[in-house]
């Protein structure tokens, strides 16, 4: 990651982020949350995971080049307003809003990583949990481009646990004779905070790979969804 200089203007609230890969826009905040913060939101994520009995929600499937596959990683949907969330063929219900990811929303939209000039200010209102049981879970290269999804807004990224790759590379493949399309990558730090900027997702893909030796990741990416359920 390369060393950047924090933004002046940021000092009358004391937030603090780096620009980790130049020309992106994305924002980074290694040290976001306190390693006592971490630990209870961990618990918290696995307590969305519970059913009833015991034991872990099934894996949602996905349609992938006209096969039905299991998602290589566990997914929690949650919304303000109980909007499901349609994505790779299959659809997430809501599981609602519970007071702690409220607050952390509160947490993020407060923060200077946060703000854009031409972001509509709107606070997140939906949020996606990820949780990486092992190595061998990952998301594959994608876009958050769906059309529920505000683009005028960030979309920030809350990492909980073992560290992990995240690249990001540009979403149009290079004409004949330009070059090989390159892939950047940074670590995402357990307490960290990620934010892409609005348009980030026109231009950009992104990915969590597979890793040869990882243990536990929860991930929560909060969003804005805009219009009518």
């Amino acid at each position: 990651m390369s060393e950047t200089s924090v933004q002046s203007n940021l000092l009358e609230s004391g937030g603090r982020y780096e620009l980790p890969v130049p020309k992106s826009g994305l924002r980074y905040v290694s040290d976001w949350l306190s390693g006592d913060a971490v630990q209870r939101l961990e618990a918290q994520c696995d307590g969305l995971l519970e059913i009833p009995g015991g034991g872990l929600r099934p894996r949602a499937e996905s349609w992938l080049y006209g096969r039905l596959v299991v998602r290589p990683r566990d997914t929690v949907w949650m919304s303000e307003n109980g909007r499901p969330y349609s994505y790779g063929g299959a659809t997430d219900e809501s599981v609602g809003w519970p007071d702690w990811i409220q607050d952390l929303a509160r947490k993020i939209a407060g923060d200077p990583a946060w703000r854009f000039p031409d972001a509509t200010g709107a606070a997140p209102n939906v949020a996606l949990l990820n949780v990486y049981q092992g190595g061998r879970d990952h998301v594959d290269w994608h876009a958050d481009d769906e059309p529920e999804i505000d683009q005028r807004s960030p979309i920030a990224s809350v990492s909980l646990g073992a560290v992990r790759k995240f690249r990001i590379r540009r979403a149009r493949i290079p004409p004949p004779g330009a070059g090989v399309r390159k892939s950047e990558v940074l670590s995402l730090d357990s307490g960290s905070l990620l934010v892409m900027p609005p348009g980030f997702q026109a231009d950009w893909e992104h990915r969590v790979p597979p890793a040869r030796s990882a243990g536990r990741r929860w991930n929560l990416t909060f969003r804005v969804y805009g219009g009518s359920p």
